[in-house]
């Protein structure tokens, strides 16, 4: 599994004006107003920012590998100001500098602009990373909120193992990062009103993992209601390898992640039990897909991440792919928009070819072209040269072939 993560950046100026502070169902919470101001726009417009508002309580000790639970009242103002922890996961050294990594990761932010005229629309975003790595606080949605006039909300999910994991019984069951997801929606519905916004239109929007997370909840029965309209943007509920559905390999990968962790059990009872004990951050190695850790423990050769979405019976009752290959798709009342990022491969080029991290204008040969086109590709693709013809068919400029712009570099991105 490659990581893809688009990182939109825009020159402003901000001015901090009067905080600003609101009641959401678990208490007050203070964030900060922003003045915003941009060279090539007209439009003028003061945000009010809330920072790290946790919509559920932090997922440890015994709510590890549990559905969100309910966020427990505070009685103080909740100081909304600055980002708070993301969720465990392996260092990419391709992300920009973060959040501290904690268990205590389920927050969102609320970007709202100030406004006389009614309940603004409001975007909830779910960010990608290959359900492995990433963050809400990722994404600075000042620039959005400011210039569209409309409520963003980036939320954090649990990721890998600790979102994931799964024994295929009732032990556990999975998810729990869709089901992170499926909490914060239910947040919004709950409590933007307070923020000015409308929870009647409450549109959905992600990114790669984030782009098929958006895709998946419409065929899950907890997200219906939730809201009304889906934007995905480079991945969908039907590409090749998501969801997962074996639960024998789930068992066995479970078991496998005990191995590795020091908690050999002979039932899942007991692994899930020991599972609970190991820090938080133990997870991250045999979680990264790029290593063979669970296929080493298994001694059987995983195509792809062993930790994303599930096909169960209550947040996945069915697979997507046989959903909509029988016609049987039925939020035909939720408006959807699907596309592709543009230039977002430029970012799984420096993965795999890390030399071209810095060049300007990234340069691969056609040796090169030959060798990494299979990780550029999910699933028994990797391995069919049909595959790889047809993509050489489709993506070279053979009129070129030889010349210095004989872009393949743009024909792998």
């Amino acid at each position: 599994m490659h990581i893809y993560i688009v990182i939109g950046v825009a020159f402003f100026s901000c001015v901090a004006a009067d905080a600003p502070v609101v009641e959401v169902t678990s208490g007050r919470v203070a964030g900060t107003a922003v003045e915003f101001t941009h060279p090539d726009v007209v439009i003028q417009r003061t945000v009010n920012i809330f920072r790290g508002i946790p919509y559920a309580e932090p997922p440890v000790g015994e709510l590890r590998f549990q559905p969100p639970k309910s966020k427990t009242p505070w009685a103080d103002v909740y100081d909304a100001t600055e980002f708070r922890s993301i969720c465990p996961q392996p260092v990419y050294n391709l992300l920009p500098g973060s959040e501290p990594q904690s268990e205590d990761c389920l927050f969102l932010n609320v970007y709202a602009p100030q406004t006389q005229s009614g309940s603004l629309p409001v975007m909830v975003w779910i960010h990608g990373g290959g359900f492995l790595v990433g963050s809400g606080s990722l994404y600075d949605s000042l620039p959005l909120s400011a210039i569209g006039n409309v409520i963003v909300v980036t939320i954090n999910y649990r990721l890998g193992a600790l979102g994931f994991f799964l024994t295929g019984d009732e032990h556990a069951t999975g998810n729990y990062g869709l089901l992170d997801q499926i909490a914060a929606l239910e947040w919004v519905q709950d409590n933007i009103a307070a923020f000015g916004g409308d929870a009647n239109t409450v549109t959905i929007s992600g990114q790669s993992a984030g782009s098929i997370s958006a895709d998946l909840l419409l065929f899950s029965p907890l997200a219906e209601g939730l809201f009304h309209r889906a934007i995905m943007k480079s991945g969908t509920a039907t590409i090749p390898t998501f969801p997962l559905t074996d639960k024998a390999l789930q068992s066995k990968i479970a078991h496998g992640l005990g191995k590795v962790l020091g908690c050999e059990k002979e039932t899942s009872e007991e692994l899930v039990k020991c599972l609970r004990t190991v820090q938080a951050e133990d997870f991250n190695d045999p979680s990264n897909p790029a290593t063979n850790i669970i296929s080493d423990a298994i001694g059987e050769q995983l195509e792809e991440g062993p930790f994303s979405p599930f096909v169960d019976e209550t947040v996945l009752p069915e697979n997507p792919k046989e959903v909509v290959a029988e016609g049987r798709f039925s939020r035909t009342s939720i408006d959807i928009l699907m596309g592709a990022n543009a230039d977002e491969g430029t970012f799984m080029l420096a993965d795999i070819l890390p030399y071209t991290v810095n060049q300007t204008k990234p340069t691969v040969s056609k040796s090169q072209f030959e060798e990494s086109l299979p990780d550029f590709l999910f699933g028994p693709a990797k391995r069919n040269p049909a595959a790889h013809d047809a993509v050489k068919l489709m993506y070279v400029d053979w009129a070129k072939e030889g010349s210095d712009d004989a872009n393949y570099a743009e024909a792998l991105s």
